[in-house]
């Protein structure tokens, strides 16, 4: 979004918790970069910070992702009348108890703040969290279709004891409990039973703790030689087409990026049901999902897509033109700038 303005020479100031990987992506553009962090259940003086960088900035909107930083937009925008457009992009992102939350609601339900949810799976989410239905509007996830495309002939390259040969199956996202990366690992013991030369590389670092219980758990399975962490990994283009299938088993997901990006690059997908997979899936026609927790069923539903190769190639092409279609970046970002312009 911030490259969007960019380069319609529309001045952006963009606050984050700290240095990172999404600083990085901002370096070049004319967008400024402030660091601003809060600890414990309110910071007063980040409601400070905000309030003063709004009236420096002279900014007429601010649009802001996940419940904390919405319930701290939702309050700058009310001290100075501005309006606030608050982006959830999963249930995970606002059903977390806490002793906030319900006065997080009450600001989100506040007129000057416009919720929007990225799949129609998150705004029923939101709406039985209680907000009203009329106050949700959708706006999907997009992606850059210039930049995820087909690359013939991609293969992943430098990952240790991974063969030429290899029929290979992903997972991009963080090592999160969420992301259910153990049933992943009980269904690829299965797969590998079954077909010896299928090998799992995951794209995603987290808790280093986390990481070892999860390796812990590969070993025990025998996966040692089939599973393979990259850690921190650009998914571009050649990486995804580098795959033979993608797959997850997060127990919630809103509209995955990672799947968008997938099917822009014509690979199918395989994935446990929940509110954001399971909708884009059936709506594209682009993969399998299976019920959550049966790691029997996900390592079926992989071993009939890599066993099938006219099928693999029939979600691949679907998934493919449903990006074209109707999950572009540009469309998404199109639709932003209608509602900010209905805003200000």
């Amino acid at each position: 979004m911030v490259r969007y303005f960019d380069q319609r020479d529309e001045n952006a100031l963009t606050a984050l918790p700290g240095p990172g990987w999404i600083a990085e992506q901002l370096t070049g553009l004319r967008s400024e970069v402030r660091f601003v962090a809060s600890r414990g259940s309110f910071s007063s003086r980040l409601l400070a910070t905000l309030v003063g960088l709004m009236r420096q900035s002279r900014a007429n909107i601010m649009v802001v992702h996940l419940l904390g930083s919405a319930a701290y937009a939702a309050l700058t925008g009310l001290l100075l009348r501005r309006p606030v457009i608050a982006v959830f992009h999963g249930a995970l992102d606002f059903e977390a108890p806490g002793r906030m939350s319900a006065l997080k609601r009450w600001l989100l339900g506040l007129g000057h703040v416009h919720v929007v949810a990225v799949s129609a799976g998150v705004k029923e989410a939101l709406v039985a969290w209680g907000l009203q239905a009329d106050r949700v509007r959708v706006i999907a996830n997009g992606v850059d279709t210039a930049a995820f495309q087909p690359v013939a002939g991609a293969a992943l390259r430098n990952v240790p004891g991974l063969p030429a040969d290899a029929v290979v199956v992903g997972a991009v996202g963080n090592l999160h409990p969420v992301k259910g990366y153990e049933l992943m690992l009980q269904a690829a013991a299965l797969v590998v039973k079954a077909q010896g030369n299928v090998h799992f590389v995951v794209a995603g670092e987290g808790d280093p703790a986390y990481q070892r219980e999860l390796e812990r758990l590969r070993d025990q399975l025998g996966l040692q030689r089939h599973w393979h962490f990259l850690g921190f990994h650009t998914a571009d283009a050649a990486h995804y087409s580098s795959l033979d299938l993608l797959v997850s088993a997060a127990s919630s997901e809103g509209l995955p990026l990672s799947f968008l990006e997938a099917m822009a690059c014509g690979v199918p997908i395989v994935a446990t049901a929940n509110e954001g997979s399971t909708r884009l899936l059936d709506d594209a026609r682009c993969g399998l999902s299976v019920p959550g927790g049966d790691p029997a069923a996900l390592a079926g539903a992989i071993t009939s897509v890599l066993g099938n190769p006219g099928l693999a190639s029939e979600l691949g092409e679907r998934g493919l033109q449903a990006v074209q279609q109707r999950y572009s970046l540009s469309a998404t970002l199109d639709e932003y700038q209608r509602l900010i312009n209905q805003l200000i």
